[in-house]
């Protein structure tokens, strides 16, 4: 790690990516640690994901986030810093209507910093949990109950039959869908 000091309207470098419909501003990173600021926009959510290598932390500075940790539903709000020790399927969902703003880390930081690196803008759910797989983390399907709204992130909602998925390691790994219903655009899962 270099010493200094982040402002708090910079990333690492001028650094700044959209992943899932969310905005990720990289603040620390060294072997040992990698922290990045998270704005979560209402209706986005991160799909049920394991690192096998990493412990990963949440506090949740502004707003509030629904975490899962295999159907065990914990809420968190401003000043609450959730805990998801490696290896501990989880997914974390804003759905209460308005942004969430969080500082999430990992340690150690291994590969995730060159992931989101890759998966700046990718929308594609199959090459998201590709590019995934090849950095440590494993995505799951995601819960009967996701709900996505009509954020960017809208078709990771639902799940692709298993005999449309690919054989093979990319088919071990969830692809996921969303489509549109209702007059209100939400989305049915």
């Amino acid at each position: 790690m270099e010493k200094g000091i982040t402002k708090a309207s910079d990333g690492i470098k001028g650094m700044s990516w959209t992943v899932v419909g969310q905005t990720y501003v990289p603040k620390l990173l060294s072997n040992d640690a990698f922290i990045w600021d998270a704005v979560l926009p209402a209706d986005t959510f991160v799909p049920p994901h394991i690192h096998p290598t990493q412990d990963e932390w949440i506090s949740v500075l502004a707003g509030e986030l629904e975490v899962e940790f295999l159907g065990d539903v914990h809420k968190a709000g401003p000043g609450d810093t959730v805990r998801m020790p490696k290896g501990e399927a989880h997914a974390i969902f804003n759905r209460s209507g308005a942004e969430a703003h969080c500082i999430f880390g990992v340690a150690p930081a291994r590969k995730l910093f060159d992931l989101f690196i890759e998966l700046d803008g990718v929308t594609d759910p199959e090459e998201l949990v590709r590019l995934s797989a090849l950095h440590e983390v494993d995505f799951l399907p995601p819960p009967a109950d996701a709900r996505c709204g009509n954020g960017p992130d809208r078709h990771l909602a639902r799940q692709i039959p298993a005999s449309d998925r690919p054989a093979g390691e990319a088919g071990r790994h969830m692809r996921t869908a969303c489509r549109e219903s209702g007059p209100e655009g939400e989305n049915a899962i």
